[in-house]
């Protein structure tokens, strides 16, 4: 890699990837997210908790 990134590049720390839930949570995704994780969706699909699922929206939301 040194040869083709600067010297800056390659001595960093390494930083992660943040994910943006709460823009997929409040942005232009929101209708599209409350239909996914519609509770009801949810306990028909049966892999996921739909209380626990609501919770975790709600206080990224909040």
């Amino acid at each position: 890699a040194q040869q083709w990134l600067p010297r800056q590049f390659i001595r960093r720390r390494k930083r992660g990837l943040s994910v943006p839930v709460g823009h997929w949570l409040n942005g232009g995704l929101r209708g599209e997210v409350d239909r996914l994780l519609e509770p009801a969706v949810l306990a028909r699909e049966g892999l996921l908790n739909p209380g626990l699922v609501q919770q975790l929206v709600a206080d990224h939301r909040g």
